[in-house]
């Protein structure tokens, strides 16, 4: 038996929605149900698009709203061990975004609290989101170097100040970045700090153009 086989059987495919966890059609392709899909608020544009010159990033794509929804499916995945919603929502992620030829790289996550969780969901996001569109992805593009704490508490400022200088390009990756236009994936972006300095790092190894693309976005006021 082939390991996707044991992972269909234990994770059976989108019978469940992700978020209600209500039954679904059979057939359904996104794992979500009806009433779900009615009720979470979809992007038209983002709302970071208007302040765009305050950060390294050049655009962003959200499917969603951070609304109640939209944190039930991230807590899921991040909180509750349940990495298989990645692959139902990174196809949204990259049917959103579309494109076939850039170069897909995941926000990191520090060794230490990957251990912990078993997973980065914004690795696991950006490989089916970059399966989904035909592009390539590029594993450990970055690199969290030191541990920062918890950012769900932080300011626009405390989250700056704590991640400052923590992630940077591998080497062995600077070569494969130089020239290229990035999609940034992550599940959330709330005030773009994170993003923002992983843009940096990115901008600075030579990337030509960086897209954030995330699940959810809050909504952003400006710093």
């Amino acid at each position: 038996m082939k390991l996707s086989d044991v992972i269909n059987f234990v994770y059976p495919r989108n019978i469940y929605c992700v978020c209600c966890n209500d039954m679904l059609p059979v057939g359904r392709e996104h794992a979500l149900c009806d009433k779900c899909i009615e009720e979470m608020l979809w992007y038209s544009k983002n709302p970071f698009d208007a302040k765009i010159n305050e950060f390294c990033f050049d655009k962003v794509l959200s499917l969603v709203n951070y609304d109640v929804h939209a944190q039930t499916i991230i807590h899921k995945l991040k909180f509750q061990n349940k990495p298989y919603i990645a692959k139902p929502i990174g196809q949204l992620m990259g049917e959103l975004y579309g494109e076939a030829g850039a170069y897909f790289v995941a926000v990191p996550m520090h060794k230490e609290r990957q251990e912990e969780r078993g997973y980065n969901q914004a690795e696991l996001l950006a490989i089916y989101a970059s399966k989904a569109c035909g592009s390539i992805f590029l594993k450990d593009a970055l690199l969290k170097i030191k541990p920062t704490v918890s950012m769900r508490s932080l300011t626009g400022d405390g989250r700056r100040q704590s991640i400052r200088d923590s992630i940077v390009v591998t080497p062995e990756n600077k070569g494969k970045i130089k020239g290229k236009d990035l999609v940034l994936v992550d599940d959330v972006i709330t005030t773009g700090t994170t993003a923002d300095i992983c843009a940096s790092a990115l901008k600075k190894a030579g990337a030509r153009s960086i897209t954030v693309l995330t699940f959810a976005a809050v909504d952003y006021k400006g710093k």
